[in-house]
């Protein structure tokens, strides 16, 4: 059978070829993504357990975390919602012999221009800001102006990326975010280390790698022969200029309250603890990170996806495709959540001491994380449908609910209070945006096959928890994960639980015979 046969019998017999020829883009690049994005995970850990809390100071990581929170915080508005505004509306643009009617300069020619302006109320907001964390952050004060250039950056790159993603180019992005940048930051760290450069010279040169970045996506788009950055002012004379502009409106203030859902933990936590305690919340919180990276694979390709099968009414297909991608998310992300509270407590031998005060944030945020993950592509069809307003209801709410909750958490509990109320945030943003999807399109992305995949989870989990310690940490990682990757991939292939990995192994198979 050919591998087209192969997909033809796990897919809906209503299913057009256009949808065979999307879901196979999603299924290539999804895959090279996720490589992609585990060779970084790998970069990252190391960065993590090894280099940043082996190198430098807990005060001095959590200065560096709250840089880039800080720095995209200060980057959100100036965007302005476009590349949101690139998903949507992009494939009424997509022409490269016409230079794609002018969208590129309209994509990056309004931001920045408005982020001069962003700059100077930050630079306004300062003794203010300074003021209310003195006492709890030394670093702080002499690092703060750092933001606006890791700002710019971040800027920048989000707009080419979108535009990228537009144009179903994704992997280069994935490689330079995920592993060059850590690359560049890795190298960074051991310059210090080495003692090459001082603490000031470090946070230079964190956010000149960073910077770079942008550069090399920019280098890409020019190699692509798609950067058309020379002033075209045909998409600002659209009749759907005035249309994009409301839906960006509208995208920034939703992406301004997921903002602060990220980032509001780590600022409550500075003030009402330390730049050590952000250190030890952030790096917990960075473990859990792993589990997003199938999610984040899939939904750089998938959001495109999404914006043409509105554009083309294919509801039929969009539905099939929340479904798919929720049941490979919580697959994945369920193996990854297993193994990794299966060995908590040997991460944490790996770490210098104090770094165990994270232990529950792990628990919460994991779970939190894996229940994101489950309910797919509900944001991505709620913000590119006609009911795009609804979602900024849901984020700013939600918004709301999470700095009330750290408000009253953080000062009770710590970190884990913050962990909590991020969790609850996470569970509560994505029930409404399920009841959003199933009242207005009447889709819901969970079948009996979810239950299944549950059960494996457990079933893994407990596996690998009653392996005895042996002794070494490398051998207690290896022993597990091999237990768990056993116990799991073996009741998953033989349930037939997730139709979608059965014709990827059976495809590898094919390729190795």
């Amino acid at each position: 059978r050919t591998p087209i046969l192969n997909v033809l019998r796990v897919l809906p017999t209503f299913v057009p070829p256009f949808t065979l020829l999307t879901l196979g883009i999603i299924r290539r690049q999804g895959l090279q993504n996720t490589l992609i994005s585990y060779v970084g995970v790998g970069v990252g850990f190391l960065n993590n357990v090894f280099l940043f809390t082996h190198f430098l100071a807990k005060a001095e990581l959590g200065l560096i975390r709250l840089l880039i929170q800080v720095g995209v915080m200060v980057a959100l508005p100036a965007a302005l919602g476009l590349p949101n505004v690139a998903a949507r509306f992009f494939p009424g643009f997509r022409d490269r012999a016409d230079r794609h009617g002018g969208f590129l300069w309209l994509l990056l020619s309004i931001p920045t221009a408005l982020y001069g302006v962003v700059a100077l109320l930050f630079l306004l907001a300062k003794p203010a800001v300074l003021a209310y964390y003195a006492g709890h952050s030394e670093l702080l004060p002499r690092y703060l102006d750092w933001v606006l250039v890791l700002g710019f950056g971040f800027l920048v790159y989000n707009l080419l990326d979108a535009y990228l993603r537009s144009l179903y180019k994704t992997v280069v992005s994935s490689l330079i975010q995920d592993v060059l940048l850590r690359l560049g930051t890795a190298t960074a760290v051991g310059i210090y280390a080495l003692g090459w450069v001082s603490f000031d010279g470090f946070v230079a040169l964190f956010v000149g790698v960073n910077f770079l970045g942008t550069v090399g996506l920019a280098v890409y788009a020019a190699w692509l022969r798609q950067l058309f950055v020379w002033p075209d002012w045909r998409a600002f004379r659209g009749g759907c200029l005035a249309e994009m502009l409301r839906f960006g409106l509208f995208s920034v203030l939703g992406n301004l309250s997921n903002t602060v859902i990220a980032t509001v933990d780590s600022l409550m936590i500075l003030r009402f603890g330390t730049d050590a305690d952000v250190g030890v919340y952030t790096t917990a919180f960075f473990v859990t990170s792993v589990l997003l990276v199938p999610a984040r694979s899939l939904y750089k390709i998938a959001t495109p996806q999404v914006a043409d099968f509105w554009h083309q009414g294919a509801i039929p297909q969009l539905a099939d495709l929340y479904r798919r991608i929720s049941l490979l998310n919580l697959t994945a992300g369920g193996y990854l959540f297993a193994g990794l509270w299966a060995n908590v407590d040997v991460l944490f031998r790996l770490l210098p001491p104090g770094y165990e005060q994270g232990r529950y944030v792990i628990l919460l945020m994991g779970l939190g994380r894996l229940f994101d993950m489950a309910t797919g592509i509900n944001g991505v069809i709620l913000y590119t449908s006609a009911r795009y307003r609804w979602d900024l209801f849901f984020n700013l709410s939600l918004g709301a609910l999470t700095v009330l909750s750290c408000w009253y958490f953080v000062p009770r509990y710590g970190i884990t209070g913050a962990a909590l109320a991020s969790a609850l945030t996470l569970v509560a943003v994505n029930i409404g945006r399920l009841a959003g999807v199933w009242g207005w399109f009447r889709m819901q992305p969970f079948t009996r096959r979810t239950l299944v995949v549950l059960g494996i989870i457990g079933a893994a989990y407990a596996a690998g928890a009653a392996v005895p310690a042996l002794g070494s940490p490398w051998l207690d990682l290896v022993a597990r994960g091999t237990v768990i990757t056993v116990v799991y991939g073996g009741l998953l292939l033989g349930t037939k639980a997730v139709p979608d990995v059965a014709v990827l192994v059976g495809g590898v198979i094919k390729r190795v015979r």
